[in-house]
């Protein structure tokens, strides 16, 4: 078991022991500024280049081709932490996509590697920001909600002049969730399983029209958008009903 293996079983591991206890610790005081944080698991299906297909040419044979779209799982670990302003949600995230085999970074389809062949590309990427409840579920009796968000998404390096593992980036995005189960009695831990989708767009740090990615091999003849979409299940981890 490797090191990012390791690192995701122990976080998920402590947030199934930790969480419950220290939400229903929470509960029982009043909302000061931070309120309960709820905890989840989400699954979902990656898939990136959704309205974009940047074009690179081969500096060694001239050819053009556009990036394709590429589908790997996702698995994110989420914590939201609700606020006193209405609405108003805090937001952490671990992202992992378990099973990648790629020579470039799989969030966002660009790498300044030059490896020259295919690397295993499952170490999480982090973010932290704010989202805010344009649908609340209490709105639509639990069915739908809809939640853009804006976070600050660390990341593998997608630029070919970066001298970090790892770098910021500008996240911006939306989620909506329905209720799979809402039928069932709010007691149940199926009534809080959701079928989640999600429209992600990675704003900064990746490569512009003239970037040579990996250098000497390919340069874009487009700026990368970096807009991705996930589909998938919610899974909650607490607070439990």
């Amino acid at each position: 078991m490797n090191n990012s293996h390791r690192a995701i079983s122990g976080l998920v591991l402590a947030l199934s022991i930790a969480a419950p206890a220290r939400v229903n610790a929470q509960n029982k005081k009043s909302c000061h500024i931070l309120c309960a944080p709820a905890f989840s698991i989400w699954t979902e299906l990656h898939r990136s280049h959704v309205a974009d297909h940047p074009r690179v040419q081969s500096l060694t044979t001239g050819a053009i081709t556009r990036l394709p779209s590429k589908n790997n799982l996702m698995l994110l670990f989420l914590t939201s932490i609700p606020t006193q302003v209405p609405r108003l949600s805090l937001l952490f995230d671990v992202s992992w996509l378990p099973n990648a085999s790629t020579r470039v970074n799989p969030f966002t389809d660009y790498s300044a590697s030059d490896v020259g062949e295919n690397i295993r590309a499952n170490m999480p990427a982090v973010a932290g920001g704010a989202s805010y409840a344009v649908i609340k579920t209490e709105q639509t009796q639990g069915w739908v909600d809809l939640t853009p968000y804006v976070a600050d998404l660390f990341s593998p390096a997608a630029q070919p002049d970066e001298t970090s593992a790892y770098t910021h980036k500008l996240d911006l995005g939306a989620t909506s969730t329905v209720g799979l189960f809402n039928a069932l009695a709010k007691k149940s831990w199926l009534h809080g399983v959701r079928l989640s989708g999600n429209l992600d767009w990675v704003a900064t740090g990746l490569p512009k029209r003239g970037d040579e990615l990996p250098k000497g091999e390919r340069v874009y003849l487009d700026r990368a958008k970096g807009i991705t979409a996930s589909f998938g299940l919610v899974l909650p981890i607490a607070p439990i009903p």
